[in-house]
């Protein structure tokens, strides 16, 4: 009898091995803008090729597989608006992203530019309902945000918006993001000046707070916390001194 589980699980499963055995022998070179507000001692070890603590379960990559197929749908959708409306707007899909001074690597999910030329970036993400509706009171997810920023400074886009859509009862929610916000770019130049002050002189950053959705989130967390117990890690004091541009 088909199992439908096995036969979805197994498929994407292989896919995800046959994508790790190509990238194998090739090095990362730039940080992912979609990787802000997470740990840095994580990313740090990503960078420098370490094998994460465990592999990527099948649910999980169902979980990535779907997103990927939300953000299509909403794609596909303005489409047939650009259809039946001929000429309202036009669209860029999966625009790259490339910062040489800083080393940051991303794709926009999708530029509109309206007739009277104005330009919007757009972020999607997808959420289950209960995570959506939290976001309702809580705003938008501080990684998403400084993700779209980063976009925005590179573009010279003066606004975006981060869409959420909930996977299980089909609502859509939008929150703005502006180039000129002062405290993204703080916190977003302060991340990677620290991630390449440590890729530079090959000291790991601190892992992420104990307790923290980052720590939980972290693929790893087991060699992160082995560094903090080892003491062979960047301390708070030469932290501020790399965001004081002290230390370079």
């Amino acid at each position: 009898m088909i199992n439908v589980r096995d036969d979805i699980f197994g498929h994407l499963d292989r896919i995800h091995k046959l994508d790790q055995e190509a990238r194998k022998d090739k090095p990362v070179n730039s940080w992912y803008a979609s990787s802000f507000d997470t740990c840095l001692c994580g990313r740090y070890l990503h960078r420098i090729g370490t094998k994460r603590d465990s592999e990527f379960t099948p649910r999980l990559l169902t979980v990535f597989d779907v997103g990927k197929k939300e953000e299509k749908w909403l794609i596909d959708t303005y489409k047939e608006i650009i259809e039946h409306e001929p000429g309202k707007y036009q669209l860029e899909e999966q625009v790259r992203i490339d910062n040489k001074k800083y080393n940051v690597h991303g794709f926009i999910d999708l530029i509109i530019t309206e007739k009277d030329g104005t330009k919007t970036a757009l972020e999607i993400k997808s959420k289950h309902s209960r995570s959506f509706w939290y976001l309702t009171r809580q705003g938008a997810q501080l990684g998403h945000k400084l993700q779209l920023w980063w976009y925005l400074q590179e573009t010279g886009i003066e606004k975006g918006l981060i869409v959420y859509l909930s996977k299980d009862d089909r609502e859509i929610l939008q929150f703005e993001v502006l180039r000129n916000d002062k405290e993204l770019k703080k916190q977003a130049l302060n991340e990677v000046k620290i991630l390449n002050y440590c890729l530079k002189y090959k000291i790991p950053p601190p892992p992420a707070e104990k307790g923290t959705w980052q720590e939980k989130n972290c693929g790893y967390h087991q060699q992160c916390k082995k560094l903090q117990k080892e003491q062979k890690i960047l301390t708070q004091e030469q932290i501020k001194q790399i965001i004081n541009n002290k230390l370079k």
